[in-house]
Order: C-alpha cells, then structure tokens, then sequence
C-alpha cells in the first residue's frame, strides 16, 4: 500500500443525491492518514437505499482507514438532511489508528429511516472502530431544528475492536425523537470490543423515545460503559415498548450486559416535563460483571412515572442495580421535581 496523505473531498451543490449503492468518501489503505470530506448543500443531502445488485453495498459518505493512521473528519452543512433505506454516513477504522469525527450543521430536519432490508444492517451515522482495528472513535456533533431516527436507522458511536468510543452529542432546537427497538442513539463496547464506552449528551426543545427507541450506553465487552446525559427545555417522554418486539422498552440507559465486565455509567434526565409510561424506562443497571451507575432526575414541573406494558407486566420504570446475571452493586436512584 501506499505513504502519504490523502487529499480532502469537497463538494458544493444546490442538492446532493447518494443512492442505489454509490459511495463518496476518503480512504487510507496504506499508511498515512485519510482526507477529509466536506460537504456544503445548500438545499437537501440525501444518502438513501443500497445497491440493488450486490446489496452489501451501500450508498455511503465515508472516511475509514484500513491501514495504519487516521481516517479524516466528515462535515455536512446543509438545509435538511435525509439518510434512508441502509445508507451510511461515517468515519472508521479497520487498521490501527483513530476514526474522524462527524460533524453535521443541518439547518431545518435531520431524518434517518431504515436498515438495509436484505442484510438487516441499520443505516444511519457511525463513527466506528470495526473488527480487527485498534483506535479512538472521533465522535458525532449534530445541530439541527429537528432530527427524526426511526425504522432501523441509528446514531452510532461504537467499539468492536481495541479502543474508546466518541461522544455523540446532540443540540436540537426543536424536538428529537427515536422511534423502534432498532432505532436510537447508542455508544457500544460490543462483545468482541475492549475500550471505554462514549457519552450520549442531548440538548433538545423536546425528547420523544417510543415505540422501543433507545438511548444506550452498553458494554457487552471489556470495558466502562459511558453517561447518558439529556438536557431538554420542555417534555421529555419515554412512552411503550416495541409493538413488534415488545420485550423491548423505549429506555434510556447506561449498562453492563451478560458476559461484559466493566462500570455502567450513570443516567442523567434534566427537564421541564419528565413522562416514563406503558413500560419504558430509565435505567443504569449491570447483568455482567461490575457495578451500575446513579440515575438523576431532576423535573421542574411534572414528573409521571406509570402504566405496565401488557405485553411483559413490568412495572419497573426507574432502576438501579444488578439484573438476574449481575454481579455488582447498584447505584443511586435520585429524584429532584417541584
């Protein structure tokens, strides 16, 4: 493979389509470090569906090392931004070295929907340390009036090989809103992965997490889990379970899982408003090895914490502490409401 540096990718148009499988993106396979793409849109930035003949691959804007050094950043400004059916944005590594951060500036909505529908691999934004690669994930910054992940799509920020997850922060003017138990925002030690697990930070107008959408913070390898933290002016609510999967709640959630070792970190919820109803929940919980985290509400006006799913009978809205396989301690459970 080659040394160097690779040059930076810039594009910018009225609109911009990705689709049925095309890919734009800087790549390092040699050693050096990836360039950087940057996109200035004026109007719409669309990354939608995967190639209908070989559906691995998928409409993608990318930066990934592969070799050894660092992939470069990916910054979109644009009016509305759409990622769909299985299309990708991300920055990862597959070598040895640290993924690029993610910056989106989106001026109005910000929607992600959809997983590839043959492979089942959820679309959305990542910054990933894959399989075999050794690094630092950058992180994930978003701005926008609204951001919409549904339907298989994800925010991502995760570790498979050797390494720490990014933070993947959110400042949304409007409301955001995580709709599916394969939909959310997630920061991953997963179980071939060894690192620290990133911090899922949320400012918005208002959070709607239903329909099992999650916001996950997880070690299911070696390695602390990360805070969830959600700072939201109006209501932030936390409604149902999955209706398709209904074991799984719409939560918020920081956690040790079965065969991971580590310290779940804690959950903080700062809001106006706080609604946690037909079985969701808030948690900082360990079912492998090592301890749970506090979780901290803190409501200045109405706090409403009620009503089982049907589907599972739990009533157990707000928890900290250790599940069936859990060796550890629980934490604090703190609530501060006027």
């Amino acid at each position: 493979g080659g040394v160097g540096r690779g040059g930076d990718i810039r594009v910018t148009a009225q609109n911009i389509e990705v689709t049925n499988g095309a890919q734009l993106g800087s790549g390092n396979y040699g050693i050096g470090t990836s360039g950087n793409v940057i996109l200035d849109i004026a109007e719409t930035t669309r990354v939608n569906e995967i190639n209908p003949i070989v559906p691995r691959l998928v409409s993608s804007i990318f930066s990934q090392i592969t070799g050894e050094g660092s992939s470069g950043n990916v910054s979109i400004e644009s009016r509305n931004l759409e990622v769909t059916n299985g299309g990708t944005i991300s920055a990862s590594t597959r070598g040895v070295g640290d993924a690029g951060t993610i910056q989106l500036d989106i001026s109005e909505n910000i929607r992600l929907e959809g997983g590839n529908p043959l492979t089942g691999l959820p679309g959305g934004v990542f910054t990933i340390v894959e399989v075999g690669g050794t690094g630092i994930t950058g992180g994930i910054n978003i701005q926008s009036s609204n951001l919409e992940v549904t339907n298989g799509a994800e925010l991502n920020t995760g570790v498979l090989g050797k390494g720490n997850a990014g933070d993947l922060v959110l400042d949304i003017l409007g409301t955001a809103r995580f709709s599916s138990h394969i939909s959310g925002a997630l920061s991953n030690i997963e179980e071939s992965g060894e690192g620290e697990g990133g911090n899922i930070i949320i400012e918005a107008g208002s959070l709607e997490v239903v329909n099992g959408g999650q916001l996950l913070s997880a070690t299911f390898g070696k390695g602390d889990a990360g805070d969830i933290i959600l700072n939201i002016d109006e209501t932030a609510l936390f409604d149902g379970v999955d209706p398709f999967v209904p074991v799984f709640p719409s939560s918020a959630a920081s956690s040790i899982e079965p065969g991971g070792e580590g310290t779940a970190g804690d959950v903080l919820v700062n809001a106006r408003n706080l609604e946690i109803v037909n079985g969701a929940q808030i948690d900082s919980a360990t079912d492998g090895i090592g301890d749970a985290g506090n979780v901290i509400l803190i409501v200045d006006e109405n706090l409403r914490i009620g009503g089982e799913t049907t589907s599972t009978g739990s009533t157990r809205a707000v928890f900290s502490g250790s599940r069936d396989n859990g060796k550890g301690r629980g934490g604090d459970i703190r609530n501060t409401s006027t």
